[in-house]
This record gives structure tokens, sequence and C-alpha cells, in this order.
């Protein structure tokens, strides 16, 4: 049986990660869900992970390192990014990972970007 479409999404802001999460589900997506970089590398090594969604700009760990990591430790692995701050993206290559959605990014952003990504809702 093959195993389900599945996001880690990490978001260390609780409202935005909720409303992710609660998106995620209406769409019968499988999520995994972490406050921050070390949790999520966590979760990456103990699952199956299509698409990391990761905010970029996140205390500790930031999005773009972890995205770093996640490649490398699972080269197979697809990358969203979700940021407030467009600059710092542009300006440390996360558009050479994959997409950025800008915050406030609406919900028909984020499904044609998983779907670009492979998800086939």
């Amino acid at each position: 049986m093959a195993s389900a479409f599945t996001i880690l999404l990490v978001e260390d802001d609780s409202t935005v990660r909720d409303y992710v999460v609660q998106l995620l589900r209406e769409k019968a997506i499988a999520a995994l869900v972490a406050a921050d970089g070390m949790a999520a590398l966590q979760l990456l090594a103990a699952h199956h992970v299509d698409v990391l969604f990761t905010d970029i700009v996140m205390p500790g760990m930031s999005g773009l390192d972890l995205a770093k990591e996640a490649k490398r430790l699972r080269p197979a692995i697809r990358i969203l990014f979700s940021t407030g701050w467009p600059g710092k993206s542009v300006d440390h290559g996360a558009l050479r990972l994959g997409p950025v959605l800008l915050k406030p990014w609406r919900e028909g952003e984020l499904l044609h970007e998983l779907r670009r990504l492979g998800w086939s809702g």
C-alpha cells in the first residue's frame, strides 16, 4: 500500500500552525507538525515526508538551515517555504531549494504549490 502524501509543517507561530493543520486536514493531507527546526528533524528521522513546509524566519534553526539539513538526510524531499520577510528568502538562497509563499498567503496559493510538488488532490 502506498503511503499517504505527508507534509511536515514547521511554524513557530501557533496561530498560523493551527490554521495550516486545519486546512490540510480538510483536504485529507497527512500532516506532521513541529514548532521548531530541532523537533522537525526528529520527525523527519522517524517518518516518511513528501514535503517540508517551513517558515523561514524562526528562532533557533532557520527554515533555510532546516531545509538544507532535510535535503541532506532525505535528498528526494520537496521543500516549500513560507515567510513574511521576502528579502531574507531571496538573500539567503531559499529559492534554490523550493518555492516561497509570501505571508499572508491564501489557501489557493498553498494548494497550487502542493499540487506542483506532487499532491494529487
